[in-house]
């Protein structure tokens, strides 16, 4: 099997990451010497070991079929020095430079060694590798819809879904905000809702223009065709009454005032807006697309006034005009224009095209640097790149190609790759909460807001364009694993229902559209779902010359007219390892001489066996990644090719203990159930996400985190432990001894043996093909470890604070992001204010001199409340306030003195402001009442501009302060407690104990003898000496309250009496105990504050807490901070400083206790 780091497909060079990962060696022995230098020995023995074995595991590669040269490591992360020795070193030599085979010639296998070596100890590694030779391929052509006939029952259900979705839409609802625009009669009949009700109305009607024309070229269906026609005439109607050309269908702010959102945009008016460009785009590319697949000729005629309305106004742009278009998302405008310009052949189309193309930004991506990408909106970035490719093809084919043209293909080129090889999934999908984030960081931002399906959409165009220019096999990899994965996996074949986001982390679930267009909310990747399942067939065969190339294995008919040919494939690779193609004269002649290629697939295992009616071809081989067979056909001749398959694992580049599986093309998932799977949480205008990771019976609420995007901590059982003596890289590297078919399952299914999952899980965890998991949470990812794996502090500190920060968010938006900002929850309200973007900070929202900003902001009114807010560094000296109501909060003026270009800073919410001013909402759309209070962020003056709001703005509750160790669980024995002390006692002769504490906090710190130690994961204990002593100290989420206990573990000797310690009845070889006080239930517990009431302004008075059967520290704050200020904090005091008169009122807590005082300043 082959282990994949980063995903496949790289062109410019391939890396291997040494990341680290622990293998545990055994020590040497060693004799003759004495007991000090045989400890030393063997210290430094096993030290050496660890490096050299981990260094081993860390090479791992990113693709099996290679093109390009290696760059292979000489040295380790921990020291150690690696060499490498080719098996062929004509094609890869010792040093990774691939010289590939000659066109035509056999593509060469090749294994490469690596010895990791430290002192005396080294370990080898092989790597196979096949070296693709040079291809013959060339530019390709595709075929067109109706040549090809889907015949797969997976993928006809989806398109027919689709289909049936298609007519249920009424065009009357379709042209509503049209015909209002154009000024003639709605007939009282309103427009679809969600997005088409608004701002963005109409980018769906386009959408739909698309994916009827598909429709009607694939399958030739008439109603489809004649509402197609119907909808066209009723554009044109609004187009001819209008006058300019110009056709809208979104919600118009001023009456009579129709392309007042394209003015908005120059910067000539104020008032509402979204993305008129993007609405355009669709517009524009679905009317072009009706003529292009139904020969609609008044389709084309609206497109032509329509693209003269675009040039009208586009062509009196000066460059800062033009440079704030383009800062906004705009979709492909330059790719259909483009497509245009090849249809109309009008040089002012043309013209127009170019305004939207992007020079500057396709050279700063191609230069390939660090984090090129970041921050950058992945839906927005994409299809700029399609349109600039676009331009190349679209030139190529006029004969105006020219040299600085070229550039464009080459800029793409780069693009694609940097997209696949450092952002992209086991599933080709890419984005977290839609956009771009650092470079190989894939695990850290694994959400339940990743790979938004749009992003899928697009860069499929951009692989089947990049495809027909280069013939490069690597772009119909990715195709072939991104449609069936990120596609088919983002639909309800049997509705049509489409997703929006794709969760990649573990223990979510996905959320769809409603099958039904008068419920439905109309996001965008509702849009781009109407496209792709009427164009299934577009990309399995496509031809060059006199020869036709296969390149996906799905049953399916394809017709070839100038070749009087037709080609049936019969093939599943869900259940089996072998396609079946019948050769047939479409007229029952002649067959005219055609040569077939047949793609070998990246995920093939072995050699590929190639029949022609039954007589194997010894003669055939791959060459440049395709099999070749150029013989005389005849009517009726069968071939057939196995591709044999097994489970792959793929890793990700920022975590080298975390792997997801592939069986042949198929992504494979855990199946996780389905609880909680009614509560979500808004993600967008009408966009809900899940609320709850449920992963076994562990479970989080998860609030998204606008902004950076970060995964949250990941849960305990995420982490599966081998339980067989082998480092985490043996195992993977024999994943397919250990995912194994679930013969007892009539479908493609896996069951994973060899880790805990099976005590972890009730049944062990099933793997299923991802693609149809629809209907309840899944695993694509998981992390391992072995037995022997040592948590480290530094880890475990970080992902509690991490966690900690998840757990305290109760809602965020994206301040300078209109779709966060205008959702129905936090309902942006403005005036004067400007939204933008930073490099490398994403988006940013200021108030103008005088001007503001108001979001709605769910908070907790039983805790805390504070506002996270992020800062640039270069805004120092401007002032930004915040109101509550009519109190401010802040104002702060900015004066950063670290490092960091972005910073963050909490403003807390007094709890009096906050009381006085939350108001309950039911957002449209939804049946429940939130809580929430409105925050309005003004400049400081009326002189200047505020500072900017960066990326993410969180609402936060304060941490939880419950220090208590809940349950101790022992592996062996009985255990019993009494106040804050456990003891265990176990039978003798018991050598080890395993103890799982249970701690109140999720996110709070366990100790054990000063260590900070994982409380997920059992603490084992060897027994050289009895009783064993442990000191434990268990902090609170807020890692300052913290609470002392002591475990005990005693042998219990044979002559002891039965004693009276709570035995576990349960059957189970574990006790559990929680802590006992047999006295302290009758003690009555309280607290309070004695000192002063009063104080004179600049004078201090100290505080004590008075503690009644309590033990814990006492936590103490002040309600108003700009009139008194707490200092010496202590456990049992504290110094109160008067700035201004007024009352206060201070709080102590000890535990969950609470006592409040009121001082008088005078």
């Amino acid at each position: 099997m082959n282990v994949r780091r980063y995903q496949k497909w790289a062109k410019s060079g391939l890396a291997i990451m040494l990341a680290g990962a622990m293998m545990v060696g055994t020590a040497a022995s060693g004799g003759g010497m004495t007991a000090q230098a045989a400890e030393t020995e063997s210290s430094d023995t096993v030290s050496t070991q660890k490096a050299v074995t981990s260094d081993a595991a860390s090479l791992l590669f990113t693709e099996k079929h290679i093109t390009s040269d290696l760059t292979l490591p000489t040295i380790g992360a921990s020291g150690t020095t690696i060499s490498w020795k080719s098996s062929n070193p004509s094609v890869l030599s010792n040093e990774g430079k691939v010289t590939r085979p000659k066109k035509g010639a056999a593509d060469e296998e090749v294994t490469l060694k690596g010895t990791v070596k430290m002192g005396d100890y080294a370990k080898a590694r092989k790597f196979a590798f096949v070296v693709l030779a040079e291809s013959e391929m060339g530019p390709t052509k595709e075929f067109a819809l109706d040549q090809v006939e889907l015949l797969d029952d997976y993928y006809l259900t989806a398109q027919n879904s689709d289909i049936e979705f298609l007519k249920k839409f009424d065009n009357d609802r379709l042209l509503s905000r049209f015909r209002e625009t154009a000024g003639l009669d709605t007939k009282k009949i309103a427009p679809y809702g969600g997005w088409e009700d608004g701002w963005l109305g109409g980018h769906s009607v386009g959408h739909y223009l698309t994916a009827i024309a598909q429709a009607v070229k694939a399958t030739g269906n008439a109603d489809l065709k004649e509402k197609s026609k119907q909808l066209i005439k009723g554009l044109a109607e609004c187009q001819n009454k209008l006058g300019t050309g110009f056709i809208f269908g979104a919600k118009i702010e001023t009456e009579g005032y129709v392309e007042k959102q394209f003015d908005i945009l120059e910067g000539k008016t104020t008032g509402k807006t979204w993305v008129p460009w993007y609405n355009m785009h669709k517009m524009l590319t679905g009317l072009v697309d009706t003529y292009k697949y139904t020969g609609n000729k008044q389709a084309l005629e609206v497109a032509k006034k329509l693209g003269d309305w675009i040039y009208n106004r586009v062509s009196k742009w000066d460059a800062g005009t033009q440079g704030r278009v383009l800062g906004t998302e705009y979709g492909g405008m330059n790719d259909c224009l483009y497509e245009l310009y090849l249809c109309t052949r009008d040089s002012k189309h043309l013209e127009a095209a170019h305004k939207f193309d992007e020079p500057n930004l396709y050279k700063t991506v191609a230069k390939g640097g660090k984090n090129c990408l970041n921050g950058k909106h992945a839906n927005t970035t994409i299809p700029k790149f399609l349109g600039a490719l676009k331009r190349y093809v679209v030139l190529e084919q006029t004969g105006e190609l020219t040299k600085d043209d070229e550039a464009y293909l080459t800029n793409v080129e780069k693009f694609f790759d940097i997209a696949v090889t450092r952002h992209a999934y086991i599933t080709g999908g890419v984005s977290v909460m839609e956009h771009f984030r650092k470079d190989n960081n894939q695990d850290g931002t694994r959400t339940q807001t990743n790979c938004e399906s749009c992003c899928a959409h697009n860069m499929l165009k951009m692989a089947k364009e990049l495809y027909k220019v280069t013939g490069d096999k690597k772009y119909a990899d990715y195709y072939e694993t991104t449609l069936r994965n990120s596609i088919m996996g983002a639909v309800k074949s049997e509705s049509g229902a489409a997703a929006y986001f794709i969760p990649m982390a573990t223990g979510y679930f996905k959320t769809f559209g409603n099958e039904d267009p008068a419920k439905n909310m109309f996001w965008c990747c509702t849009g781009s779902g109407m496209e792709n399942f009427t164009k299934l067939g577009d990309s399995i065969y496509f031809h060059a010359n006199d020869t036709l190339i296969v390149n996906q294995y799905v049953s399916s008919k394809v017709t070839w007219e100038e070749k009087n040919l037709v080609v049936t494939q019969k093939s599943d690779v869900t259940k089996s390892d072998k396609a079946t193609f019948t050769v047939n004269a479409k007229d029952g002649s002649t067959i005219p001489s055609a040569a077939l290629a047949l793609r070998v697939p990246d995920w093939m295992h072995g050699k590929a066996v190639v029949t022609v009616n039954g007589q194997e071809e010894k003669a055939a081989f791959s060459s440049g990644g395709y099999i070749l067979l150029d013989r005389e056909w005849k009517d009726g001749d069968v071939v057939t090719m196995e591709y044999p398959m097994s489970v792959d694992a793929f890793g990700l580049p920022d975590n080298n203990t975390v792997f997801a599986f592939r069986y042949g093309p198929t992504v494979l998932a855990a199946r996780l159930g389905k609880e909680k799977m009614a509560s979500t949480t808004w993600a967008g205008a009408n966009l809900t996400a899940p609320l709850y990771k449920v992963v076994g019976d562990q479970n989080q609420k998860i609030t998204i985190k606008y902004g950076e995007s970060k995964a949250a901590t990941p849960l305990g059982n995420e982490t599966l432990t081998i339980q067989e003596d082998m480092s985490t890289i043996e195992f993977i590297d024999h994943i397919d001894n250990y995912l194994v078919k679930d013969t007892t399952s009539g479908t493609l299914a896996f069951k994973l043996k060899g880790t805990n999952a099976d005590t972890t899980f009730n049944g062990g965890l099933q793997f299923v093909p991802f693609n149809k998991l629809n209907d309840e949470r899944y695993g694509i990812y998981w992390y391992f470890d072995t037995k022997y794996t040592e948590s480290d502090e530094k880890q475990i500190l970080t992902a509690k604070e991490n966690g900690r920060l998840d757990a305290s968010i109760l809602d965020s938006t994206q301040p300078g992001y209109g779709q966060y900002e205008r959702d129905v929850i936090h309902q942006l309200q403005e005036k004067d204010s400007v939204a933008g973007t930073i490099t490398d900070g994403g988006s940013t929202r200021y108030a103008k001199a005088g001007g503001y900003f108001t979001y709605n902001f769910i908070v907790n009114p039983d805790k805390g409340n504070a506002l996270l807010c992020q800062f640039a560094k270069e805004d120092n000296g401007k002032t930004i306030k915040v109101m509550v109501g009519d109190k401010q909060i802040a104002s702060k003026k900015l004066a950063y003195d670290g490092t960091a270009a972005f910073y963050t800073e909490y403003i807390n919410i007094p709890d009096d402001v906050l009381k006085k001013n939350v108001k309950k909402i039911v957002p449209e759309g939804d049946t429940k009442e939130y809580t929430v209070v409105s925050v309005r962020f003004e400049s400081g003056s009326d002189a200047e501009d505020s500072a900017r709001l960066v990326g993410g703005l969180y609402m936060t509750q304060s941490f939880s302060d419950q220090a208590v160790l809940n349950t101790l669980t022992s592996s062996a024995g009985e255990v019993s407690s009494a106040n804050d002390t456990f003891t265990i006692v176990v039978p003798k002769g018991t050598t080890s104990v395993a103890l799982k504490y249970g701690i109140a906090d999720q996110f709070g710190l366990l100790y054990v003898n000063d260590k900070l130690v994982d409380d997920t994961k059992q603490q084992t204990y060897e027994l050289t000496a009895a009783p064993l002593s442990l000191k434990v100290k268990v902090y609170a989420e807020d890692h300052k309250t913290v609470r002392d206990y002591s475990v005990v573990i005693k042998v219990k000797e044979d002559d002891v009496k039965k004693d009276d310690t709570p035995k576990n009845n349960s059957g189970s070889s574990q006790n559990t105990a929680t802590p006992k006080s047999s006295n302290t239930s009758k003690k009555k517990v309280s607290i309070s504050i004695t000192g002063k009431k009063s104080v004179k302004k600049g004078k201090t008075i100290t505080l004590k807490v008075k503690k009644k059967n309590v033990k814990g520290k006492a936590k103490w704050s002040v309600n108003k901070k700009k009139l008194a200020k707490l200092k010496k904090k202590s456990a049992t005091k504290v110094v109160l400083k008067a700035r201004k008169k007024g009352k206060v009122k201070v709080t102590v807590k000890v535990g969950k206790l609470k006592a409040t005082k009121t001082i008088t300043i005078k």
